[in-house]
């Protein structure tokens, strides 16, 4: 992925997805919501934001005891839930997070498990990542993962594999189709 544009080889279906990193517009078709963002939001969690502000609340869910971080900003005349970070009251370690739209509806759901000690950093071995909204979810099991590591010009460069055609997904927000439209 860059800045406009992802590429995806979805390896179970024998399909290989480019598309804009935007969209305006959810498919049917759930593979074809995928969004690099969807994924990159629950790995590298952003700090506090400009305007984002937390309180803590203590919830429990399946059992489990968590210290709840419920992170909000002002959108108008109100505030909104931006996200939440659930930490296991055991050990402190995040357990759960829930990125929400403005309007109060729960986009993503990432739960983080098996946490792992590296020189670097502790870091969830498995993280599961559920899209309500788009109807997809997807587990990233973490076998190395690469802290600070120097990566090649390439690493992010994936081209479809022969015999597997480029299939085309979405409409970038603002395009020609979507404008007309309107």
């Amino acid at each position: 992925s860059d800045r406009d544009e992802f590429s995806v080889y979805l390896v179970w279906r024998k399909r290989f997805l480019q598309g804009a990193t935007a969209m305006d517009e959810r498919s049917d078709e759930r593979a074809e919501n995928i969004r690099p963002r969807h994924v990159v939001e629950p790995l590298l969690i952003d700090p506090p934001q400009p305007g984002e502000s937390g309180a803590l609340d203590n919830q429990a869910r399946n059992g489990k005891l968590y210290h709840v971080v419920v992170m909000r900003k002002k959108q108008g005349d109100n505030e909104v839930i931006t996200r939440k970070f659930w930490f296991d009251r055991t050990n402190l370690k995040l357990g759960i997070l829930e990125i929400y739209d403005g309007k109060g509806n729960v986009v993503t759901q990432a739960y983080y498990s098996d946490w792992r000690e590296s020189s670097e950093a502790p870091y969830a071995g498995t993280v599961s990542i559920t899209r309500p909204v788009d109807g997809y979810s997807l587990v990233i099991h973490m076998q190395d993962p690469g802290i600070n590591a120097t990566l090649p010009a390439d690493a992010f460069e994936i081209e479809a594999p022969p015999g597997i055609p480029v299939e085309r997904v979405g409409k970038a927000p603002g395009s020609a189709a979507q404008l007309s439209n309107r």
